[in-house]
């Protein structure tokens, strides 16, 4: 199993004071409706702090995950927040200047972006898909036997 973070960081919060903040759940992966979340969300940034968020892209499409990190840039280049996003999204992770830890090993680590799990997984998949596919080509064959019997 593999975990990475990003941490979202810019010059009006030094990296190691925490703000004070309440811990509450403001992104709703169960709901469907972007709109509604990217509303609230954008509401709740308004309170300058830091945000810890668990894989926001869990009902996000990749163009929603696209316009997220909008949110995201627009929120830091304010001064209103700092964010600790975990996530396997390689979109989510793709944040420009994003400082991203890896719990992988002990210690964590700092990587590169093309070194996170989710990068090099959706990079070979997309170049040739046909590895990852033959279980269930195989899987297919198998039950069409049956059938057949």
């Amino acid at each position: 199993m593999f975990i990475e973070s990003v941490v979202i960081h810019n010059n009006n919060f030094p990296k190691r004071n925490l703000y004070p903040f309440n811990l509450r759940v403001f992104w709703e992966t169960d709901r469907l409706d972007f709109t509604a979340n990217v509303s609230f969300f954008e509401n709740r940034c308004r309170i300058k702090g830091l945000y810890l968020l668990d894989e926001p892209e869990a009902a996000l499409s990749p163009p929603n995950q696209l316009a997220f990190l909008k949110i995201l840039q627009m929120i830091t280049k304010k001064g209103k927040g700092q964010f600790i996003i975990s996530t396997h999204s390689p979109i989510i992770l793709s944040f420009p200047d994003a400082q991203i830890l890896s719990f992988d090993c002990i210690p964590i680590k700092e990587i590169a972006y093309e070194a996170t799990h989710s990068y090099r997984f959706y990079k070979s998949f997309m170049n040739d898909r046909a590895p990852y596919l033959q279980e269930f080509k195989a899987a297919g064959e198998c039950n069409k036997k049956e059938d057949d019997e």
